[in-house]
């Protein structure tokens, strides 16, 4: 329990730029992850360090966790993690100029996720193509990667639209039933005072 507290304020230090703070969070929760032997745990942890040297814009750091990442991933079976890893690695190498490596990384990236369906990395792997091609100058292949990215964006804008008219619909069906309970009991009550 304690290593998921340090792993989740580890998240949050990170997002809030206090990179130096997640770092030992993600340190002390491998530790504890480690005695356990979680080792999907552990996987998601060098995850998170890559990610943090990533904002650090520590990218040697970054690519080396981002390698750990992407072996505990594989042995782990856990898809969904190594298609964030082949996002890093599209973003590291956007960021170090190596935009070759990037586009594979990228199209990798948007491959499984589409398999698996994780929509956030394969949009965020559009974009890391999209910002590839604009840093080469290939404006049109840039632009043809922007629609799918729109189209993905659309797709995901209107399954939360629906998502939420679900929600709707059910919060109304549910007090409509409690309601009819309601009823129920009351006329039980009535019945039973006769």
């Amino acid at each position: 329990h304690r290593a998921e507290v340090y792993s989740e304020r580890a998240y949050i230090d990170n997002q809030l730029g206090k990179y130096d703070e997640a770092v030992d969070e993600v340190n002390q929760s491998l530790e504890l992850n480690k005695i356990a032997k979680a080792q999907k745990h552990i996987a998601v942890l060098y995850g998170r360090l890559a990610s943090i040297y990533l904002h650090k814009k520590n990218f040697a750091n970054a690519l080396v966790f981002n390698g750990i990442t992407n072996e505990k991933a594989a042995e782990t079976h856990n898809r969904r993690l190594l298609a964030y890893t082949y996002l890093d690695y599209a973003v590291i190498y956007n960021a170090t100029g190596k935009y070759d490596a990037a586009v594979k990384f990228a199209k990798k990236s948007i491959a499984l996720a589409d398999s698996i369906g994780v929509m956030d990395a394969e949009t965020r792997a559009f974009n890391a193509l999209i910002n590839t091609y604009t840093l080469k100058g290939q404006y049109e292949k840039a632009l043809d990667y922007q629609r799918h990215y729109n189209d993905i964006r659309d797709s995901l804008g209107n399954l939360a639209k629906l998502n939420t008219i679900k929600l709707v619909q059910n919060y109304y069906d549910l007090t409509a039933r409690m309601n009819r309970v309601t009823m129920m009991e009351i006329n039980d009550r009535i019945n039973k005072d006769k």
